[in-house]
């Protein structure tokens, strides 16, 4: 039986939330869904507790697929992707969670809304005891492939819905990418296949952010993303200009992720790391003021 949407979460080692996760899907006051949870190689208890929830919610379209092997979170989401049957695609991590509307309002959005792909909402970001809302800007759906690239991800991968005809086209996500940067490769695939993107401007869902290693994390993770932009720069087409504007305008938006990276650094207390990223940044594009701004802050502990 084809459903409207897919829903799938892949669970490495989940046991102590995977039950919150499939808890806030099956409540889900829309009911027209199947839900495809991939075991991703766990070696704790997820594979029994998946189980005993998959019996006690027997009324529901669940689907337990086992991996012996961790695929990565790239693998494990396309896993479930390929033997999905909805006409969209909605994404749940093992450590999130959603409002018991989220399936309700986007529904109804994409039936409104029939030129749009892929349709996003805000999230409750969940730190720990404190909550607060992350606002997600829009895509320009003018040229959402370029608004992507150059303005940064804008898209959480656990508030996304997307067709399911559309992202098996691109092939899924790519496995071989795995420090966190293979979403937003997967949004600039879809958008540069000419995917149309709607944001739903309110918190339907809840994202986790665990604390773990955090300089190492947003370094590497920054690494990553950078050389998936730079794989997609060299699509741009700068019509007119010389190859050293051309190069100064990629300098830049590379020394803006730099940025970044050095203010969360920052933020998280790391000011002696975040000051070295933010060298980074200034290297790669010499007057990129954010960043000297950022090292003049760290100074004076602003």
């Amino acid at each position: 039986m084809e459903h409207f949407f897919s829903v799938i979460t892949s669970v490495y080692n989940g046991e102590k939330y995977i039950q919150k996760a499939i808890e806030s899907v099956v409540c889900q006051t829309e009911k027209d869904f199947e839900y495809i949870i991939v075991d991703n190689g766990s070696t704790d208890s997820t594979s029994d507790i998946i189980k005993e929830l998959q019996k006690k919610y027997d009324k529901f379209d669940i689907k337990i697929i086992t991996l012996k092997k961790n695929k990565g979170i790239s693998g494990g989401r396309n896993t479930g992707i390929f033997v999905a049957t909805g006409e969209y695609v909605c994404f749940l991590d093992a450590d999130d969670y959603w409002r018991d509307d989220k399936l309700s309002i986007v529904k109804n959005v994409l039936k409104e809304k029939e030129s749009i792909n892929v349709c996003c909402h805000w999230e409750y970001h969940i730190k720990g005891e404190s909550k607060e809302i992350g606002k997600y800007r829009n895509v320009d759906n003018q040229d959402p492939y370029k608004d992507l690239l150059l303005k940064g991800n804008c898209l959480s991968t656990s508030a996304v819905a997307v067709e399911r005809n559309l992202i098996n086209s691109i092939g899924g996500f790519d496995e071989k990418l795995t420090s966190g940067e293979e979403d937003y490769d997967c949004w600039l695939r879809l958008a540069r296949q000419g995917a149309k993107f709607y944001m739903i401007q309110e918190p339907l869902g809840f994202w986790v952010i665990r604390e773990n290693s955090v300089s190492a994390k947003h370094i590497k993770h920054t690494e990553a993303v950078i050389e998936v932009v730079k794989e997609h720069l060299n699509n741009l087409d700068y019509v007119g200009l010389s190859k050293e504007t051309i190069e100064k305008k990629n300098n830049k938006i590379i020394a803006r992720y730099w940025f970044a990276c050095g203010r969360m650094l920052s933020m998280a207390g790391k000011r002696r790391e975040g000051n070295k990223v933010y060298k980074k940044a200034l290297t790669i594009s010499p007057f990129y003021i954010k960043a000297i701004v950022g090292i003049l802050f760290n100074i004076l502990h602003i």
